[in-house]
């Protein structure tokens, strides 16, 4: 009967002392740092191949579209460029993804955040870098926390445009 017992009590414990795996997935914020505004877009074409042109507005500006792919995750990022020179990027995260990780992983790499504001349990977080650069992030949380987006422009005042998220944002206000 004791042999019993301690039999069954190791095989319904042994998951308990398992390593789990945070899905996030190994994702690593170097992977967006070649879409940061003021990088150029021949690097982005070494790594990332074959991007879906959106539109070609004038005056040189382009929207493209770029696939992250990684055998954990896959996600897109839209970049906004002119001249060659990226304005500003955007990338809808995967829900999977924990916001406390993904949070703190861009606290380690920038600090904390320049501002903060919560509305219906929804956050956006803002970071004004060097380079003329704000960064924003967007986490929620119902029954957990999750990733919405992820954001960087320039705010250099000599370059005009208008930024994917207040596009984003004026069109269909309700979705971020």
């Amino acid at each position: 009967m004791q042999k019993t017992f301690i039999f069954l009590f190791l095989i319904l414990t042994h998951n308990a002392f398992t390593e789990v795996t945070p899905p996030n997935y190994n994702f690593n914020l170097k992977q967006l740092s070649i879409f940061f505004p003021g990088e150029k877009l021949s690097i982005v074409s070494k790594s990332y191949k074959n991007p879906i042109l959106l539109s070609d507005i004038g005056e040189d500006i382009l929207y493209q579209k770029y696939k992250i792919i990684h055998p954990n995750y896959t996600f897109n990022i839209y970049v906004q460029s002119k001249d060659g020179v990226i304005l500003d990027f955007f990338a809808k995260l995967p829900s999977y993804f924990a916001h406390n990780l993904f949070h703190q992983s861009i606290i380690d790499k920038f600090g904390k955040q320049s501002s903060f504001s919560n509305k219906n349990s929804t956050s956006i977080y803002k970071w004004k870098l060097k380079n003329n650069i704000e960064l924003i992030y967007s986490g929620a949380c119902t029954i957990t926390c999750f990733t919405i987006y992820i954001t960087a422009k320039s705010t250099d005042k000599k370059i005009e445009f208008t930024p994917m998220l207040d596009k984003l944002v004026e069109s269909e206000p309700s979705s971020l």
